[in-house]
């Protein structure tokens, strides 16, 4: 994945280097960029938020180009060259070193194969030297895991990389590392991409064999799923590992009845949101999730989620109270989310569930009904 350098301070300075440097002056070069942009900075910007932030723009742009530069000595990857590539990120990132205590923001989503040994680096200082680069771990303990579950092969030659680095400065595998890393998944979930591929790849079984913390996990659990912009299949390995949680929890009474139903509530509103801003309303996916959390209706629920509760579940499925709170919805509010986020043809079934037939024109009914009509037979 080539990045895209947008600061012109950093790249008029880095395009004065060329493939013809040796290792050494390339180091050089980078570090003496770092340190130059550094003592500008702070000339010329005041203590406070903004210097902070365009600090550490400066040190992702660098670290960004250091693992997509094709330098020819660094791609060959000896032993002797891996050494000098420690070196100069330990003369980057500790105490007196130009990017010191800055954190490494957002990360980064799918490293290309070339640029892995590079960033295996950092990560092998991160767990070799914690004292020292602790300040990055969650960043790059949040990508290892990333790529672990959502990118196997890509894994596999971090694997690769940090195990050869291993052998030059013995320190914990990377093995043993992502073992701590589950035990503290609450920490290390990126968003909801990492949280429905690890439900895919064991769920609350791996959580429990690694010793996680399963409250603190719930709580990362629904904090991702809260505005979430998940597919329908995302969507439903995260509502499964988070129901899986609260179910564990209340077995083990670890959890009040209070905080039980608070957390299958706030699970159920953030289904009926998804589901809800969905044209396509795929009842396979939906109906299963709704039809378990039927019962957590709360009055934090919105017309949008109140029609999505309508639409998935039967009459004979919807909780009386979901019926009390349809009825007291402004009828405006009403048809505006039913034209918002409903096709003509399931309208209606909706209105009937609702009993707000009479909100509407016989007019807007019939037409309603023709489509109906014509969607059962296939028209």
């Amino acid at each position: 994945m080539r990045r895209n350098y947008t600061d012109e301070r950093f790249q008029e300075s880095y395009n004065v280097m060329t493939p013809v440097l040796s290792t050494d002056a390339y180091y050089k070069r980078l570090l003496d960029i770092a340190t130059e942009g550094k003592e500008k900075l702070f000339a010329s910007e005041p203590e406070g938020e903004t210097r902070t932030e365009l600090h550490t723009k400066a040190f992702k742009n660098l670290f960004g180009q250091y693992l997509d530069d094709n330098h020819t000595e660094i791609q060959q990857g000896e032993p002797a060259t891996i050494v000098k590539g420690l070196q100069f990120l330990r003369r980057l990132l500790s105490p007196g070193g130009p990017y010191a205590d800055l954190p490494l923001t957002g990360g980064y989503s799918c490293l290309d194969f070339d640029e892995i040994p590079r960033y295996a680096q950092l990560a092998h200082l991160v767990i070799k030297e914690p004292a020292t680069f602790g300040h990055l771990r969650e960043t790059v303990f949040k990508d290892l895991i990333h790529h672990q579950l959502q990118y196997p092969g890509r894994f596999q030659s971090m694997v690769k990389a940090m195990d050869k680095l291993s052998q030059i400065e013995p320190t914990l595998s990377i093995h043993e590392a992502i073992a701590d890393m589950e035990t503290n998944i609450h920490d290390n979930f990126r968003s909801y991409v990492t949280m429905a591929a690890f439900q895919e790849k064991g769920g609350l079984a791996r959580l429990l064999e690694r010793g996680a913390d399963i409250p603190k996990t719930l709580q990362a659990c629904l904090e991702i799923v809260e505005g979430t912009e998940a597919n329908n299949k995302s969507f439903a390995s995260m509502f499964r590992l988070t129901l899986d949680c609260i179910q564990h929890l209340e077995a083990k009474e670890g959890i009040s009845l209070e905080d039980a139903r608070a957390s299958r509530s706030q699970l159920l509103r953030n289904a009926l949101e998804v589901s809800g801003r969905q044209k396509n309303k795929d009842a396979k996916v939906w109906s299963p999730i709704i039809r378990e959390l039927a019962g957590a209706v709360d009055s934090s629920l919105q017309p949008r989620h109140l029609l999505s509760y309508l639409h998935y579940l039967t009459l004979d499925e919807i909780d009386p109270s979901a019926l009390k709170l349809i009825a007291e919805v402004d009828p405006k509010l009403f048809k505006k989310s039913l034209k918002r986020d409903y096709l003509e043809p399931v309208r209606f079934g909706v209105i009937h569930k609702a009993g707000f037939k009479h909100l509407f024109s016989e007019n807007e009914l019939l037409v309603m009904c023709g489509h109906q009509f014509a969607a059962d037979l296939g028209l």
